[in-house]
């Protein structure tokens, strides 16, 4: 929310957010589709998957990523029109590996999304599999030129 303010992006208020795993990921998710139709970027934040790794629990971090994948991501890919152009990232704003349960400097997963490029053939969202695939392993102002500029592959 700090960061957004600071930008001058629209802040969009969704009831009850928490920022551990019983945050509304569905109102996240309709919200961000909504926003699509007035915006050209939207920025979703979920801070689930960080408080788990926080707390050291492997169960609290998969169940935070399955939400994330299921009632989130699934959500707003289902709710977009279908003639919309757009792309769509998921990506951590910093690594927090379990076992040291707090934050690191090492570079940070992501994946890109376009349903007109072709992917690659990584099937899985880890930070070794990620870096197997197209994009590789890249730093902040590469992955934001690949989001912004990068039309296709």
């Amino acid at each position: 929310r700090g960061i957004g303010v600071y930008l001058g992006m629209d802040v969009i208020d969704v009831p009850n957010i928490t920022g551990y795993l019983d945050t509304n990921y569905e109102g996240k998710a309709d919200f961000a589709i909504k926003a699509l139709e007035r915006n050209d970027l939207v920025y979703v934040h979920l801070e689930a998957t960080d408080e788990a790794s926080h707390e050291g629990s492997i169960e609290k971090k998969i169940k935070a990523i399955e939400d994330l994948d299921k009632r989130l991501l699934g959500r707003i890919i289902k709710g977009i029109s279908k003639d919309m152009e757009y792309t769509l990232a998921v990506l951590t704003d910093h690594a927090t590996p379990i076992k040291l349960r707090t934050h690191t400097h090492d570079l940070v997963p992501f994946a890109i999304y376009n349903p007109k490029n072709e992917g690659d053939k990584v099937k899985r969202f880890t930070e070794n599999e990620t870096k197997k695939g197209f994009y590789g392993k890249r730093d902040a102002l590469e992955f934001m030129n690949l989001l912004l500029y990068n039309k296709s592959k």
